[in-house]
């Protein structure tokens, strides 16, 4: 989760841009242009950002699946306000 925005980071530095964090504040540049560095740093970004997102649908999902289907407790475990009434 930490390589997801450094990569891309390092692939706004090597195209040439400047990163703003939120707006707050400019992230300095140590990485020189280079637009065949900065295809593999975009990569970098974006895949491993999509195999994330399947990861947390997976996730969802089966959360879902154990409280609808299997109708077993485990969703409830996980929700603070849910196991409290379990007790």
């Amino acid at each position: 989760m930490l390589a997801i925005p450094l990569l891309g980071w390092f692939a706004s530095m090597t195209y040439g841009g400047r990163t703003h964090s939120f707006g707050l504040f400019e992230l300095p540049l140590f990485l020189e242009r280079n637009v065949d560095a900065a295809v593999l740093y975009r990569n970098g970004h974006i895949w491993p950002g999509w195999l994330l997102f399947v990861i947390l649908a997976l996730h969802i999902g089966a959360a879902l699946w154990h409280h609808f289907v299997k109708r077993d407790a485990t969703l409830a475990q996980m929700l603070p306000w849910a196991a409290k009434q379990g007790r």
